[in-house]
């Protein structure tokens, strides 16, 4: 086995764990090629804001609702402020920044494997997303991620790799559980994160009050027949391509609490 590493955060502060001394999490300390810092900075978010009330170039922003700006940018200084729309802000203001460090672990990892036949398979692929369910930036950006990590997959560079697989593991509110002052609020976080994971998780067999008018074919119109194990993501990062990314977006799930 290979590994590779991404670490993403809007939190820029060194961290440490509670009670140990930066020493002693030294050796753990991302190297600076593994990390990607996506802070929110001040001028980005009322940029972002005045462009969602002008409506200039914020087609991909219709998501995020124009009262989140009651918050200010100084509830995100140091991360995501456990808003978890400030975490997919978060990753559309760095989307091509996120695409090409993961694109890049990803292609070193299959040169070393390419390299090292006799002790690592070359044509075998698994990416493991960590994150909290509880916060704002992992909770807010992670189903992002995932079909970003599935877009990359269905390149063409990618499609003859015998297995690609997207392993999710979820820290859930109990593990925060000392953080009683905010506690209910990381509980609403993870509510909504697991909707969402129930939702693009589940692959849907003819659920025609569910699918709505999604059809096999030409999804949109009444022609062709119901999707078998239909589920995917229609989404516009930013860099002007409005794509479907079909199935779900990871093949494993773990949850885990205290």
């Amino acid at each position: 086995m290979f590994a590779q590493f991404v670490f993403i955060d809007t939190d820029q502060r060194n961290f440490k764990p509670f009670e140990e001394s930066l020493e002693a999490f030294a050796e753990l300390t991302p190297e600076q090629n593994e990390q990607v810092p996506v802070p929110i900075t001040p001028i980005q978010f009322h940029k972002t804001f005045e462009a969602i009330r002008r409506r200039v170039e914020s087609d991909h922003l219709k998501w995020l609702k124009p009262d989140m700006e009651k918050i200010t940018p100084q509830s995100v200084t140091d991360g995501a402020g456990t808003y978890r729309p400030m975490g997919r802000l978060a990753f559309f203001l760095n989307y091509q920044g996120i695409r090409a460090a993961i694109e890049r672990q990803i292609n070193a990892a299959l040169r070393h494997a390419a390299d090292n036949t006799s002790t690592v398979e070359d044509n075998l692929v698994d990416v493991v997303i960590v994150t909290s369910l509880a916060g704002g930036t992992g909770a807010g950006m992670f189903i992002d991620v995932a079909y970003l990590v599935q877009d990359i997959f269905n390149q063409p560079a990618n499609q003859n790799l015998k297995s690609k697989s997207v392993t999710l593991v979820c820290f859930l509110p109990g593990v925060f559980e000392d953080q009683k002052d905010i506690l209910e609020r990381l509980r609403q976080n993870a509510f909504a994160a697991c909707m969402e994971l129930e939702h693009y998780g589940t692959p849907r067999t003819g659920d025609e009050l569910f699918l709505g008018r999604m059809r096999e074919g030409n999804r949109g119109d009444n022609s062709g027949t119901l999707a078998q194990n239909w589920t995917g993501f229609t989404v516009n990062w930013g860099d002007g391509k409005k794509r479907f990314i079909k199935g779900p977006g990871w093949d494993t799930c773990f949850l885990i609490d205290n």
